[in-house]
């Protein structure tokens, strides 16, 4: 997992945020594809895929850490 700083775009109504091209490559996401995005405080983009169980365990892990770092960042 990597921490990505994306600059927010306004364009009409909304905000737009670019993903990242090494995920998008990896995951074989597809222009005009539709992915799920959860959002609840903050916002995770599901791959195109059905993620395992054990692979959801670990991302959820490294969410964790990887917030922790973000706000250190912040700070700097």
């Amino acid at each position: 997992m990597r921490l990505h700083q994306k600059q927010a775009v306004k364009t009409g109504g909304s905000m737009r945020i670019a993903l990242p091209l090494e995920w998008v490559r990896a995951e074989g996401i597809e222009p005009e594809q539709k992915l799920d995005i959860l959002e609840s405080g903050l916002l995770v983009v599901l791959p195109g895929r059905e993620l395992k169980e054990d692979e959801i365990n670990e991302a959820l892990e490294c969410v964790k850490r990887m917030i922790k770092i973000a706000y250190r960042n912040r700070g700097s």
